[in-house]
């Protein structure tokens, strides 16, 4: 198994002159071989029965692609088209110049939401996790932002209501399947791929008296993308539910501030008074966006200090 092969490298300096951790004291060593001992033992594995073969990864691997296509064609051909809410004297423009057009747009939309509300967010869920798990880039902020949008108005909040629960678990599910593709089908791969950084990991999270604080402090830093913590964490002795419960509440600062985006702009008015009757909602999500930063702001001069990585290291 490679991360087992990757712990085991680290502990290989018990015997070598030369010390990749750069001379851990003894009771880190001792940490490290409880690590790898667990490791070996398959404790930590969350799922010890997927095979790590070349050949059966690949044949798994394509296979989860193949049940993902189907996936987004099912939710595709379930969901009614636009022009089942389109009359005569409106229809949807998928290129709008003009804020008549816009508006248009916007109406037949709310007329589709109307109709299809439920079935539309299924299908946007079921998108959401399939485009988190493939690590599909700017999927996550992309989705919000239209949920925030689409679903500020059904209720009063919505997108506190609605649109935040629906953020919030498909960027948990999306990314707990995307660590278990990792590590049933790509563990060597990234191991190859992004040795240094496996091992800067590694050795985080040794230093670390609780797993779930530091997997929360990884998805709250903006140092480190969060594709790379869902890749690489299998690699790590992170058990599988710790990291889901993690990444649950670290995705809530930036989750909010896109569904407030989203409800932000579907609020905008237009004409001579849309300053003063945009004001609030402006403001509302600068305010968001600053204390969102906050946390991120922290880690990224924590992480100047702490580690030799830069954001560059994960390009």
């Amino acid at each position: 198994m490679a991360r087992t092969r990757s712990m085991s490298a680290l502990l290989g300096a018990s015997g070598d002159t030369r010390d990749p951790l750069g001379g851990l004291a003894r009771r880190e060593r001792l940490q490290l071989a409880r690590m790898a001992s667990r490791l070996e033992s398959g404790r930590s594995s969350p799922c010890t029965s997927f095979s790590q073969s070349n050949d059966g990864s690949k044949t798994l691997l394509l296979v989860l692609i193949g049940a993902a296509v189907v996936a987004c064609v099912t939710v595709i051909l379930l969901l009614p088209p636009i022009s089942s809410v389109e009359t005569k004297d409106s229809r949807f423009i998928w290129r709008p110049s003009t804020v008549d057009e816009f508006q248009q747009d916007k109406d037949l939309l709310e007329r589709y939401r109307a109709l299809h509300k439920w079935r539309l967010l299924v299908g946007m869920l079921v998108s959401y996790i399939i485009l988190q798990g493939f690590c599909v880039p700017g999927s996550g902020t992309t989705l919000n932002v239209l949920a925030g949008c689409i679903f500020s108005d059904i209720v009063k909040g919505g997108e506190y209501w609605i649109a935040m629960p629906f953020a919030m678990v498909g960027a948990t599910l999306g990314s707990t399947l995307c660590y278990l593709i990792s590590y049933s089908t790509c563990t060597d791969f990234i191991q190859r791929r992004f040795p240094s950084q496996i091992e800067w990991l590694q050795k985080m999270i040794l230093n670390q008296d609780s797993v779930f604080f530091c997997l929360l402090s990884l998805r709250l830093s903006p140092l480190v993308p969060g594709w790379f913590i869902s890749i690489a964490s299998p690699l790590t002795p992170v058990p599988l539910w710790q990291f889901s419960l993690a990444t649950l509440v670290g995705v809530f600062p930036v989750s909010l501030v896109a569904v407030k985006t989203g409800a932000t702009l579907s609020r905008l008015e237009s004409g001579e008074e849309s300053l003063m009757a945009n004001g609030k909602h402006v403001g509302m999500l600068l305010i968001l966006a600053a204390f969102a930063a906050l946390p991120a702001l922290y880690q990224r001069l924590k992480a100047k200090q702490d580690s030799p990585l830069s954001a560059k290291d994960f390009r």
